[in-house]
């Protein structure tokens, strides 16, 4: 991936929330526990993948990380009376709960359309950025893969290589430090 690489993750959150202000710090402290691997940032993972966008969703990615599942990360964004009605919120989670499952279906076959064979597990993170960030899902403490499921060096390498024919090329690709 030489020359399509960055490597800020400054850059990499500035550039999505540029419109909504103090997201970026929001999101640096939701990924603050991302130390290593590569997040794939596509402008949108339902629109990559020929899907119907959800207006709610700021921001979505991917992260790749040896010996990890794959993590489908979304941000979402709604109406500020939301964050007080736990009732709305929950039927926004389910709403993108369905959504983002579609989404990793969907790239799961895009990535088997592309010769990726290796098995492949993706846990789905959905997070609400408002006045107060509020976890809408969590699928890694509902899920359990088998330890094949988890990502080795080669399927690393064989992923990136299916995901760069996915989205066209490596310009999507962000290395964590």
């Amino acid at each position: 991936m030489p020359g399509k690489v960055i490597c800020s993750p400054e850059a990499l959150c500035m550039k999505p929330f540029s419109q909504h202000e103090g997201y970026g710090q929001l999101v640096r402290t939701e990924l603050g526990s991302l130390c290593r691997g590569t997040l794939v940032v596509p402008k949108s993972w339902a629109s990559a993948l020929g899907l119907q966008e959800k207006q709610e969703v700021i921001w979505d990615m991917l992260h790749i990380s040896q010996g990890s599942l794959l993590t489908l990360y979304g941000f979402v964004w709604g109406d500020e009376n939301l964050e007080d009605n736990s009732t709305l919120l929950g039927e926004l989670g389910a709403e993108l709960k369905d959504y983002y499952k579609q989404i990793a279906q969907t790239l799961k076959q895009t990535l088997l359309n592309h010769g990726y064979i290796a098995k492949i597990g993706i846990i789905v993170k959905i997070t609400y950025l408002g006045h107060k960030t509020i976890c809408l899902y969590d699928s890694s403490s509902k899920i359990c893969y088998p330890q094949t499921y988890y990502l080795t060096i080669k399927t690393v390498k064989d992923l990136e290589k299916a995901l760069a024919g996915v989205l066209g090329s490596y310009e999507s690709f962000y290395s964590l430090p």
